[in-house]
């Protein structure tokens, strides 16, 4: 059985809540890193005449990470707050995080069974558990 917390939410939403926060933090760093690795590939690379080319890839790549931090920030919070829009948000994430985990065990990765696996039991517990869902109706 799940222990409440404040305003009802189970504790294991607020625990999927904080793996959100942490992941939030890791791709607003990665695109940060990628802005000023590209911001460095002419530098690094003198020599190749497509490196203006990289650097403007690797900023695009950076602000995009950095979208989706703010997207995971969002989500994280409302998971926080209660919020039924933000569950149904983890979920379809989660469904498509599990449908390319999937396509990759096709594909002969064995080590995405262990994602399987997580994927399929954050998405049970947020989908099928009934303190979740009484706390999100």
């Amino acid at each position: 059985m799940v222990k409440k917390v404040e305003k009802g939410i189970p504790t294991g939403v607020k625990v999927i809540s904080i793996l959100t926060y942490l992941g939030c933090a890791l791709l607003l760093l990665a695109g940060i890193a990628f802005i000023v690795g590209g911001s460095f590939a002419e530098t690094l690379l003198p020599d190749l005449a497509e490196a203006g080319i990289v650097k403007a890839g690797a900023v695009f790549i950076g602000i995009v990470l950095i979208l989706f931090a703010v997207l995971d920030f969002f989500i994280a919070r409302g998971l926080w707050k209660g919020h039924n829009w933000a569950r149904i948000t983890t979920v379809i994430f989660l469904a498509l995080a599990f449908l390319g985990d999937l396509m990759s065990l096709i594909g002969g990765n064995f080590s995405s069974i262990i994602a399987l696996i997580i994927y399929g039991l954050i998405g049970y517990y947020l989908l099928f558990n009934k303190d979740v869902k009484k706390a999100f109706s």
